[in-house]
């Protein structure tokens, strides 16, 4: 059973590949954050915050295929990437292609000494993504993003191994 899994796993990241988002893509961006809005995920809403959010972090389209899916993201900081947006659309949620995207934008933080990132509590299947991850739980913050939510705090640390 373990080996199905790691074919799976493999044909799994054969179809997924990040393509570096553009200024002129912002639409596109938009579109993914509007659909992943919830009480977990406080998506941006307009073009001013997805043009600034191109250009303080570094923002890639998950491809499937020929297929755009979703994003995932990062926000240097000094010696540490914040993780500030992993988003898979509706209809490609639950098949693995977020913790495969996950992967491969941490391949992306391999020069910092820490990626950390904010999660809703009841967001379990994103929670298990980062554990598996590597990351850890490190603290508990409430109404970070002034939602009235509480989220946890996790990071990583030893990117480069």
């Amino acid at each position: 059973m373990k080996e199905k899994s790691v074919q799976v796993k493999k044909a799994i990241e054969g179809q997924i590949s990040l393509v570096k988002a553009k200024i002129e893509d912002w639409q596109k961006v938009l579109e993914f954050e509007k659909a992943s809005k919830s009480k977990f995920f406080a998506s941006l809403e307009n073009e001013k915050q997805v043009k600034d959010y191109l250009a303080e972090s570094q923002v890639y389209l998950i491809k499937l295929g020929n297929e755009f899916i979703g994003t995932a993201s990062f926000k240097p900081e000094n010696d540490s990437a914040y993780m500030d947006g992993l988003t898979i659309s509706s209809k490609h949620q639950g098949k693995g292609y977020a913790k495969t995207a996950m992967r491969s934008i941490m391949k992306k933080t391999k020069d910092y000494k820490r990626a950390y990132l904010r999660v809703h509590p009841r967001n379990t299947s994103a929670v298990i993504i980062y554990l598996k991850e590597g990351f850890q739980i490190t603290g508990w913050e409430d109404n970070h993003f002034g939602d009235g939510e509480p989220r946890i705090l996790m990071e990583k640390t030893n990117l480069g191994n």
